[in-house]
């Protein structure tokens, strides 16, 4: 499902000169001179207010869908995010996610071998899905929404005590 479209501000301008007559395009002084906007570049008009800048911290109002609910992406465009990193989640209003809300991020549980039950030289490949160990799901960190969309939500990473990667879920903050 397509969730959307990120946007990247490369620059900011004023439109100076709007189009008229058989002249069918407007004119903008862009205000950072070191940043050129190119072909294909979006023009959209600037949000005075972007952010909610008065929210508290607070658990979900409504249970989250571990298996929906997860990190899409880190906003610096790495694969992990450490504390004081945004993280982009897959849940937004349309499921009970507001500014403030607080979730727990986790890395899914693997299916391992038990070495115990089937030998420690026993390969992977050597023992079926069904006869593999369940591990636990691991905590990684805490982070707070602070911008919310109908379907994604921006999250900053409070405290982690792990590195939190794209794939894990997101869970409500008591969550043990």
């Amino acid at each position: 499902e397509q969730l959307g479209y990120e946007l990247l501000r490369v620059n900011a301008g004023n439109l100076i000169k709007l189009p008229e007559g058989d002249v069918e395009a407007a004119t903008v002084i862009l205000d950072d001179r070191n940043t050129e906007a190119r072909v294909g570049d979006r023009l959209i008009p600037v949000d005075a207010q972007p952010y909610d800048l008065q929210f508290f911290p607070h658990p979900p109002k409504q249970p989250l869908d571990a298996d929906k609910a997860r990190v899409l992406a880190v906003a610096s465009s790495s694969l992990s995010a450490g504390t004081h990193e945004v993280v982009v989640i897959s849940a937004g209003s349309a499921d009970g996610i507001d500014n403030g809300t607080v979730v727990s991020l986790w890395r899914q549980g693997s299916n391992e071998v038990d070495r115990v039950a089937y030998g420690p030289h026993r390969g992977e490949e050597t023992v079926s899905h069904g006869a593999r160990t369940r591990l636990p799901d691991e905590y990684a960190s805490h982070a707070m929404v602070f911008r919310t969309f109908d379907k994604v939500s921006y999250a900053l990473v409070m405290e982690s005590v792990k590195q939190t990667m794209i794939g894990y879920r997101a869970k409500h903050p008591d969550t043990k």
